[in-house]
């Protein structure tokens, strides 16, 4: 299987028939098996960390991620939701006769369910934490780089925010900082109710396009669709495929990682080789799709 690799969330709106995803039934059930064998292993799972699991590990398309939660719950009837908890699954034969988890089974939910709450409540402040992060990073390869507050139009009240703003001497750039895998971006024309996160993304894209910036996204997990929605705005985009954390929080970092079970998190006091590599090449990279 591959290694660490991609993507996540959960309100998208198409759910894809199982026989337009996969070539074949068989591919299917190859891959919900290694699913069930994860979940029997590890006594429960949480739906974010198994859909982005088999997103990365298993290759299934992010749409389809949740059609494979379902499925398990729908047709396999070994497993079940943790009773009370809609967004954990466990397997039936880890309950007890009162239909609650048996007691072994509930020490590793108690602490699999006190990281997660940890891993969800640290997100905002290590969001402000990449952001540092990844503007030294463009300030190191050669750019001016700050955060900025810019009227919507001029004379407006209505502001929006440029996380780095990064300014060389021929380029100027508009950068959008998501260090989260609670979403996997991808074009917002592909999902039915777009939550908040697109509205503000789009309003920063159109804005960096009116105004001659180049409008780019820096996140962990990007959905091949997104390039439609940066050529729209002639942007760019960079798939980290890390979740970065501040050296505080350790702990948390390698709790993820070997008791959540997912691997996609560091800590890190500079920005991945990846990512540095990837800003040396912007000039190339916008001259190659957009110079006409």
């Amino acid at each position: 299987m591959k290694t660490e690799q991609k993507r996540l969330d959960e309100n998208y709106a198409v759910e894809i028939q199982i026989s337009s995803e996969f070539p074949s039934r068989a591919n299917w059930e190859h891959k919900i098996k290694y699913i069930e064998r994860w979940i029997s292993k590890e006594s429960v799972y949480s739906k974010r960390v198994l859909r982005l699991r088999s997103y990365l590990y298993l290759n299934i398309p992010w749409f389809s991620t949740s059609t494979a939660w379902n499925y398990l719950l729908r047709n396999k009837t070994d497993f079940c939701l943790v009773p009370g908890y809609n967004q954990w699954i466990t397997c039936k034969e880890y309950l007890g006769s009162d239909g609650n988890l048996k007691d072994e089974h509930k020490e590793v939910f108690e602490l699999k369910k006190q990281i997660y709450e940890q891993w969800v409540n640290v997100s905002e402040s290590q969001g402000y934490y990449a952001d540092e992060i990844y503007s030294k990073a463009f300030s190191d390869a050669g750019y001016s780089s700050k955060k900025i507050r810019l009227p919507v139009s001029p004379g407006s009240k209505k502001h929006l925010e440029i996380d780095a703003y990064c300014v060389n001497e021929n380029l100027r750039l508009g950068v959008q900082v998501k260090n989260v895998t609670s979403e996997v971006f991808t074009d917002p024309k592909s999902i039915r109710s777009p939550p908040l996160v697109y509205h503000q993304l789009t309003k920063q894209f159109e804005y960096c396009k009116q105004n001659g910036i180049v409008p780019i996204l820096v996140a962990p997990f990007i959905d091949k669709r997104f390039y439609n929605f940066t050529k729209r705005y002639e942007g760019l985009y960079c798939q980290t495929l890390l979740e970065l954390f501040s050296p505080e929080y350790t702990g948390l970092c390698y709790a993820v990682k070997n008791i959540l079970k997912f691997g996609n998190v560091r800590v890190a006091t500079e920005a991945p080789n990846n990512v540095v590599r990837w800003i040396g090449r912007i000039p190339q990279m916008w001259n190659k799709k957009y110079l006409k």
